[in-house]
């Protein structure tokens, strides 16, 4: 489970090919991430490095892109076989303040 894991890491495709390679055959990985459905390329820029400018431009301090959809091709190219949810199929009734999970964001299952 990387739940909010990847906005975080400058490297990401190199994190899911590490959680790739570390599962088993036929295994899962559950991922969540916020991205915008509004772009596919992932909005990132290095110069964007301070604590005030990624709360600008990315919402967040310590974040470091706002992934487009992009992000589900890169996953898929890692060699896992995509499924998405959405969170009222599968987690409407759990209290999204209680679980740590936002019902506008899609449920990322990953199986190898």
């Amino acid at each position: 489970i990387a739940n909010h894991i990847l906005e975080h890491i400058i490297d990401y495709p190199k994190a899911i090919s590490e959680i790739y390679r570390m599962l088993k055959p036929e295994g899962y990985a559950i991922l969540q991430t916020p991205f915008s459905a509004a772009i596919y390329n992932n909005f990132e820029d290095y110069l964007i490095d301070t604590e005030p400018l990624r709360i600008k431009y990315y919402g967040q301090e310590d974040h470091v892109r706002i992934f487009g959809l992009r992000l589900f091709d890169d996953i898929e190219q890692c060699g896992f076989k995509l499924n998405l949810y959405s969170h009222r199929d599968i987690l409407s009734k759990y209290d999204e303040a209680v679980f740590g999970v936002n019902h506008k964001e899609n449920l990322i299952l990953a199986r190898k």
